[in-house]
């Protein structure tokens, strides 16, 4: 965690922010399989700067699905629907996107 936390600190501002979202995704989603919520927690935080300077809709989405995927973890089940219907909704606009059946399939797998 340390590493990462330090490989957050590397870029600069004139650094690809896609490099920096891919790999807070990767860690994100191994500590969400290592049950590790706190530090999944602490690094969806520190990309929310980068969410912010990217206006992209599919990475707009891509933070709510990560959001949904959290609540759903820590059994936060109305907040994850919530988290993963803003996903849907921003990426049903692009009926292509490859996210767009995993992201559908994990949303029906809250029940009503």
């Amino acid at each position: 965690f340390r590493s990462f936390r330090t490989a957050l600190d590397l870029p600069t501002p004139d650094s690809p922010p896609d490099l920096l979202i891919a790999a807070g995704h990767n860690m994100f989603h191994t500590l969400i399989a290592a049950a590790r919520l706190r530090a999944a927690s602490t690094i969806l935080a520190g990309l929310e700067p980068t969410y912010r300077r990217l206006a992209a809709p599919r990475i707009t989405a891509k933070a709510e699905w990560l959001r949904a995927r959290l609540y759903r973890a820590k059994a936060q089940w109305a907040a994850a629907r919530l988290a993963y219907k803003r996903d849907y909704d921003l990426l049903r606009a692009h009926p292509l996107a490859p996210d767009l059946p995993q992201h559908t399939k994990e949303m029906a797998g809250l029940g009503p």
